[in-house]
């Protein structure tokens, strides 16, 4: 599954740079074979604010109308997928998601495997959809940070 990332024009990365294919770890991420995480971002001490997340998002319970959207004649839609306990139908069809995953000998960026939830949300529960997706997003991220991370001195040039 480890594919050597090429030079994309635009991503903000000298094409001069070797790079980076990840392994596996022989470890499983989020229920799923793992590849080694590509670092994405890389930002100094100086630029980081000491306010960056507020104290009441982390403690913010979200009511059960806020998880879950209504849908007219659909039932309901997760919105929130982080910090929050899967309902047992979903549980299930993650579990079968890592199977299948598994059984094709699918290997997964951490990032990209813990979105399993969102994936299978947006592909309606459709297994070969979520695995083509998450498998075009790793692709993806394999290509774009491949190179390296993004760093917030290119940021910073970029506004000027």
């Amino acid at each position: 599954m480890a594919a050597a990332a090429s030079s994309s024009p635009g991503c903000g990365h000298s094409g001069s740079r070797r790079a980076i294919v990840p392994s596996r770890t022989g470890e499983n991420r989020n229920g799923f074979l793992a590849l080694e995480e590509l670092e994405s971002i890389r930002i100094g001490r100086d630029n980081i604010s000491p306010w960056s997340i507020p104290k009441e998002a982390l403690l913010h319970e979200p009511a059960e109308d806020q998880v879950f959207q209504s849908m007219k004649g659909a039932g309901h839609e997760r919105r929130i997928h982080a910090n929050r306990e899967l309902r047992p139908e979903e549980q299930r069809a993650l579990r079968e998601l890592q199977d299948e995953a598994r059984e094709r000998d699918l290997a997964f960026l951490p990032s990209v495997s813990v979105q399993a939830t969102r994936w299978l949300v947006h592909a309606q529960g459709c297994q070969s959809k979520v695995l083509e997706g998450m498998l075009r997003t790793n692709a993806w991220r394999l290509e774009y940070f491949g190179k390296g991370p993004i760093k917030d001195s290119q940021a910073t040039r970029s506004r000027r």
